[in-house]
């Protein structure tokens, strides 16, 4: 926390799936705290921007695996010379990126996706 507050914080987009608010992890009372400080850092104004994915989201769009060339049932391999081949540093990277942040809902319906987690383990908002 104390880095996402401080005078000249670099920013930073953290995007999420929805299920990933419902995964139990260290009991009730660890969730609604895990999940009480992800609607603190969702709607504070600041450097970090938290989203969230829906789960009724088109599966290709989240980031995952991704699988660059597929025809009909097996993959296909091509044999290309080495010439003819370009290196671009982060380009699959950058395009799961975009497809995550399209997919996912604005800061205002990703904290509403967080308060409704925290309610099911038993937060009052």
């Amino acid at each position: 926390m104390a880095l996402t507050g401080r005078c000249g914080a670099a920013a930073a987009r953290v995007v999420v799936t929805e299920p990933v608010l419902s995964r139990t992890v260290g009991g009730r009372r660890v969730m609604a705290a895990q999940l009480d400080h992800l609607i603190v850092l969702a709607t504070r104004p600041g450097p970090l921007t938290l989203l969230v994915i829906p789960a009724n989201a088109v599966p290709h769009t989240t980031v995952g695996t991704l699988r660059l060339l597929h025809l009909g049932t097996g993959d296909l391999s091509i044999r290309v010379p080495p010439s003819h081949v370009a290196y671009h540093p982060g380009a699959v990277e950058r395009a799961q990126a975009g497809r995550a942040l399209s997919a996912a809902t604005d800061s205002q319906g990703s904290a509403e996706m967080i308060r409704a987690a925290a309610r099911r383990y038993g937060m009052r908002l």
